[in-house]
């Protein structure tokens, strides 16, 4: 049985891994300055978009996901939100403006950044491995979306990777015309 969910583990994996080596690729393509640079007034900067997805990530989705994982067979009761749903269902998350009220740290350099992406890209497929055996009715609230397993949590960073990836994508048409 093991080896069963470890393949569905490598499986889900998988999914997160095209987006972080993404990622990781990508942030080769800059230099300091405009990695730095705020390229819209109020937005976050390419080196903060990159630290939310990793330092904060960890520190909030892969926390929820073991808080799931600790929990007694069935613990938690109730489902996901209406947006929770609709978020899962169409697999596009429904993000606030962050930029107002949280600004996530400016990484030292490029290469904290790199590192950074390393670690978090390494530390997902042990919880791929994890997610996978989880039980699917141990369930923590998201603020907007409900009550979500460990499966949908690890989802949900999919989800964001590929949602700031079009937020990244206009910093990066700033950056070029400049």
């Amino acid at each position: 049985m093991k080896l069963l969910y470890d393949m569905k583990g490598q499986k889900l994996y998988k999914r997160f891994e095209k987006q972080g080596k993404k990622w990781l690729a990508e942030v080769e393509k800059y230099n300091e300055e405009p990695f730095k640079r705020e390229v819209i007034k109020g937005k976050w900067t390419v080196g903060q978009v990159y630290n939310f997805l990793t330092s904060h990530t960890a520190a909030y989705h892969l926390e929820k996901i073991d808080e799931c994982l600790a929990m007694k067979k069935g613990q938690s009761k109730g489902g996901k939100t209406f947006n929770g749903t609709m978020a899962f269902m169409f697999n596009k998350p429904k993000i606030k403006k962050l930029e107002a009220t949280f600004s996530p740290k400016q990484p030292e350099d490029i290469a904290e950044a790199r590192n950074e992406m390393l670690k978090f890209i390494k530390s997902m497929y042990n919880y791929a491995l994890k997610v996978a055996d989880a039980d699917k009715k141990s369930k923590v609230a998201h603020e907007i979306y409900g009550n979500l397993n460990a499966f949908e949590w690890y989802e949900l960073i999919i989800m964001n990777y590929k949602y700031f990836e079009k937020y990244k994508d206009k910093l990066n048409r700033k950056i070029s015309k400049r």
